[in-house]
Order: C-alpha cells, then structure tokens, then sequence
C-alpha cells in the first residue's frame, strides 16, 4: 500500500509518525513545499511525478492551508485513491458537491477529520451541555 501525506506541518507529521509505525505501507510520500529529507520508505514528490509515472497511490492525506483541500484531494480521487482531508472539507459547495460525485462514480472513500472532538476542552464541553440539557 502506498499512501501520500499532502502537507507536511502539524497534522501532516502527526499522520506521518503514526503511518511510519505500520508494516504494511510500502512507501509514504510526502508532497510539501518544503526540502524533506527521508530513507527509501519514505520520499518527498511532486504531484506532476505522481501523475508522470503513474505512481500508484492507495490512501491520501490532505493536511494543507484549507484553500488546497480542494485541488489535492480532486487530484487523488480521480486516480481512485482514498482521500483523508483535515477540516474544513472544502471552502466551497460545488466542490464539495464534485468530490462526492468522484467518490461516487470511482467508488472510493473521502473522508474529512475532525480532530478537536476528542480535545480535552472539547470533551468538557459536551459532558456540560449534555448535563444542562
């Protein structure tokens, strides 16, 4: 399995370290602005070499500023990768509307992660509204 992690800040590395962990992903590539330097199992690429030598990509996380959620997980699904985006989805309705239609056709997965539920404060939070009913 290989897997890209787009974006490599805060959220792309958390991805990275828990993903480097697993035995069964056989590359992890990283696409990011940024000079990164890696082993074997892990490369940094640009979305035109993907696309050049028509690298397989299994899984995607999308962990950019949110304006590019859009472009990279469209990007990926149309090569019929599973696609993991960070909040907020997208910032517009018509392209969340084409990415579920992606999803659809290619029969594939999208997802978006919503991380602060499980945040302290967050937690917190819930358990005093639900309280105060």
């Amino acid at each position: 399995m290989n897997i890209v992690i787009v974006g490599f800040g805060i959220a792309g590395k958390y991805y990275f370290n828990i993903l480097k962990k697993n035995k069964d992903i056989k590359k992890i590539f990283i696409i990011d602005e940024k000079k990164i330097l890696f082993n074997e199992r892990y490369e940094q690429i640009h979305f035109k070499k993907i696309q050049k030598k028509n690298i397989k990509i299994d899984n995607a996380i999308i962990s950019t500023p949110s304006g590019n959620h859009y472009e990279a997980a469209k990007f990926f699904l149309k090569r019929k990768a599973n696609v993991l985006i960070e909040k907020p989805f997208v910032l517009k309705l018509k392209h969340a509307k084409e990415l579920i239609n992606l999803t659809k056709k290619n029969r594939i997965k999208c997802w978006v992660m919503f991380q602060n539920r499980y945040n302290l404060a967050i937690s917190k939070l819930k358990k005093i509204i639900k309280k105060k009913k």
